[in-house]
C-alpha cells in the first residue's frame, strides 16, 4: 500500500482513496525491493538521517544523532517527524529514535556506498570522543566506528582505553574482551617493544581479576613472538611472566608451566650487568612460578620457587603474596600463612574490595588446611558476601564452592548442597569451565551418598574431565571425594585402592590437607587386623 501510494496509483484526500488506473504500475517485489526504493526517492537530507541511524544503531539520541550528519538539532527533529509519519522510523520517549523495522537497518546499510559508510562512522567515532568515558562505553562504540571507517590503529587505542575504563568500572569481564580486541588487531610488526609489554602487563591483572579471557592464548603468542624477536631482555621475561600469569589464571596450566620452565631455565643464563635489574627479573619469574604452582596445585615445586624468592630479599606484589600464603598452608605452615595474610590486611585500604575478598578467601584456605572447618565457613562466606556485593561474580562463586566444601566437612550436606548449587549456577554463568566442574565433583559425592545409582561412572567422567587438563588439586579432590563413596556403600576394597592412589598423588605434589583426610578415610576401611 505504500509503494501504492508513494507512486501515486492510489490517492488518499480527505479520507477518501482513489485510483488512477493511468498510472504505471510495477509488477510485485519482495519487500526488500520495495522499501530500499523509498529510501531511494526520499529527499537527501532525510535520507542522510536514516543513513546517520542506520550508522549509530538502535535506538540512537537525537542529538548524537544530529552532531554524526552534521544537519542542526531543530532540522533533524522535523525530518523524524516526517519519516515517522512514513512509517519508517519510531520515537522512543522525546529524544531516542528507532527504524519501525530491524529490517530497515539493514536495507539502508546495504544500500549506502562504502565511502559513505565510511565518512559517516569517521563522523561517529568523533561524536562518541567527545562523550563522558560512561565506563568505558562510550569507548568501545567509538572504536567499532574507527575500525569500520578504515582507522585500524586508531581502533586499536580505542579498544584498549575502553578495557582501560571498563576495569576503573569494575567490570572485570568487559575489560578482558576490549582488550583482547585492542591486541587480536594490532600490527605487532609495527607496535613497539615497549607498548607490547605494557599490553601483557595489562593482560595480566585483568585476566587474574576476571578468571575468563576466551581466546587468550591465540592473542597473546604473538605479542609473546614479537618481544622475543624484537624486545631487550628485560622486555622478553617480564612478557613471558605476564603471559604465563593469565595462561594460569584461565586455567591453561599446560601452556603455562611450559612458559614457566623456558623461564627458569633461561634465569641462569641471563646477561643483564644491572644487579637490580637482574634481582627484579629473577623475582618476577619466581614470583609467577608460585602463583602458577598454587593455582594448579603443584605445592612442592611452589614451595621450593617460594623459599628462593624470599631469599631475594624483595618487595613482593599481593598476588605473589596470596599465592604463597596458599602454598605454606598447604605444607603445613598456618602460622606463615597468616603472617603473609596480616601484612597484607595491614596495607589494604577500605576501597580495595577485590584484595579483601582475597584475603578472607585465603584465610578460609588456611583455616581448611588447619582443619578448623567451622572458622573456613565463616571466612568463606565472609568473602561470599563481600564479593557479590561488589560484582565480583567469580571471587564469589569461588567463596561458596569453599562454603560448600566446608559445610560437607561439618556434616551439613544441605547446605553444603545449596552453596555448591549456588557456585554452579554462577560458575556456568560466567563460563567457568573448570570451577563448573569441580562443584558437579562435589553434587555428585552429595547425591551418591544418598542413591549409588549411576553416580560412579559419573564421578569418574568428571574427574578424568579435571585429569585431561592438568587441574591437579581437583583430579587428587575428586578422587579421594570416590574413595569416599566406596566407602559409604560398603566397597571398601575399592576404597583402599583409590586411597592408596590419592596418598601417592597427595605426597607427589603437597596436597597436605588430603592426604590427611585419606589416612584418614583408609583407618576406617582397613581391617584391624591388617
Amino acid at each position: 500500500m505504500r509503494e501504492l501510494c508513494d507512486t501515486g496509483i492510489v490517492q488518499v484526500s480527505s479520507g477518501e482513496a482513489s485510483l488512477r488506473l493511468s498510472a504505471p504500475a510495477s509488477a510485485p517485489r519482495t519487500l526488500r525491493t520495495l522499501i530500499a526504493d523509498r529510501v531511494s526517492r526520499l529527499p537527501q537530507r532525510e535520507r542522510r538521517v536514516l543513513q546517520g541511524l542506520a550508522i549509530l544503531g538502535e535506538p540512537a539520541s537525537s542529538v548524537l544523532l544530529s552532531a554524526t550528519i552534521q544537519q542542526l538539532l531543530p532540522s533533524v527533529d522535523r525530518h523524524i517527524a516526517v519519516l515517522e509519519q512514513k512509517g519508517l522510523v519510531q520515537r522512543i520517549g522525546t529524544t531516542q529514535v528507532r527504524f519501525a523495522s530491524p529490517l530497515y537497518q539493514e536495507i539502508v546499510l546495504d544500500a549506502m556506498a562504502l565511502p559513505v559508510a565510511q565518512e559517516l562512522h569517521a563522523a561517529a567515532a568523533v561524536v562518541y570522543r567527545e562523550q563522558p568515558t560512561g565506563g568505558g562505553e562510550a569507548a568501545e562504540r567509538m572504536a567499532s566506528h574507527l575500525l569500520a571507517s578504515g582507522l585500524k590503529a586508531d581502533a586499536v587505542d580505542a579498544y584498549w582505553r575502553a578495557g582501560r575504563e571498563r576495569r576503573e568500572v569494575g567490570q572485570v569481564e568487559a575489560a578482558v574482551r576490549s582488550m583482547l580486541r585492542g591486541a587480536e588487531l594490532a600490527d605487532v610488526r609495527a607496535t613497539s617493544p615497549e607498548l607490547l609489554l605494557s599490553w601483557l602487563i595489562e593482560l595480566g591483572v585483568v585476566v587474574a581479576q576476571a578468571s575468563s579471557a576466551p581466546g587468550l592464548r591465540e592473542v597473546a603468542s604473538p605479542l609473546v613472538r614479537e618481544l622475543r624477536d624484537r624486545g631487550d631482555e628485560r622486555q622478553r621475561v617480564l612478557g613471558m611472566v605476564e603471559c604465563a600469569r593469565a595462561l594460569a589464571a584461565v586455567n591453561l596450566f599446560d601452556d603455562a608451566i611450559g612458559v614457566v620452565d623456558s623461564l627458569e631455565q633461561g634465569v641462569a643464563s641471563l646477561t643483564v650487568a644491572d644487579d637490580p635489574e637482574r634481582l627484579e627479573l629473577e623475582a618476577a619469574v619466581l614470583g609467577v612460578a608460585c602463583e602458577v604452582c598454587a593455582r594448579q596445585g603443584r605445592v612442592v615445586r611452589g614451595k621450593l620457587a617460594c623459599e628462593k624468592l624470599e631469599a631475594l630479599g624483595v618487595v613482593l606484589p599481593p598476588r605473589t603474596r596470596l599465592a604463597m600464603s596458599v602454598l605454606r598452608a598447604s605444607s603445613g605452615d598456618a602460622v606463615g600463612a597468616l603472617a603473609l595474610l596480616d601484612e597484607l590486611d595491614t596495607s589494604a585500604g577500605a576501597s580495595d574490595v577485590a584484595l579483601l575478598v582475597a584475603l578472607a578467601k585465603h584465610r578460609a584456605i588456611v583455616h581448611f588446611n588447619q582443619r578448623d572447618f567451622g572458622a573456613a565457613a565463616r571466612e568463606a562466606n565472609r568473602a561470599a558476601r563481600m564479593a557479590l556485593t561488589a560484582g565480583l561474580r567469580f571471587e564469589a562463586a569461588l567463596a561458596l564452592h569453599n562454603l560448600g566444601d566446608a559445610f560437607d566437612r561439618l556434616g551439613d550436606h544441605p547446605r553444603a548442597y545449596a552453596a555448591f548449587v549456588e557456585s554452579l549456577e554462577l560458575s556456568r554463568q560466567l563460563d567457568q569451565e573448570r570451577l563448573g566442574n569441580l562443584n558437579q565433583i562435589h553434587l555428585c559425592m552429595l547425591d551418591g551418598l544418598r542413591s549409588s545409582e549411576g553416580v560412579e561412572e559419573k564421578l569418574r567422567s568428571l574427574v578424568r574431565f579435571a585429569d585431561a587438563r592438568s587441574y591437579l588439586w581437583d583430579v587428587v579432590e575428586g578422587r579421594f571425594l570416590l574413595a569416599r563413596l566406596h566407602a559409604a556403600h560398603g566397597s571398601h576394597e575399592k576404597a583402599r585402592r583409590l586411597l592408596d592412589e590419592v596418598l601417592a598423588n597427595a605426597a607427589e605434589h603437597g596436597h597436605g590437607l588430603i592426604a590427611a583426610d585419606a589416612r584418614e578415610l583408609l583407618a576406617k576401611v582397613t581391617p584391624r587386623d591388617v
